[in-house]
């Protein structure tokens, strides 16, 4: 049964299939990166962890920002 959900990042709503429940989605509006519960309609952030999902990100739209020390 599909969730209806909000990005836990800029709130914005989307319905996720019963298949993709419990994986990694990104949001459309922001291109954050979020996991949904698989038995709840909840959802928690997921960090950004490698170079690809920086590179996802931007290609969303979204603005990824490298500081190199």
């Amino acid at each position: 049964m599909p969730v209806y959900v909000q990005c836990p990042y800029c709130e914005h709503p989307r319905i996720v299939a019963a298949p993709r429940r419990g994986k990694a989605v990104y949001c459309r509006q922001c291109g954050m990166p979020y996991q949904t519960s698989i038995l709840e309609n909840k959802v928690r952030p997921l960090a950004l962890a490698t170079v690809g999902e920086s590179v996802r990100r931007q290609a969303a739209g979204g603005k990824v920002y490298v500081i190199d020390i």
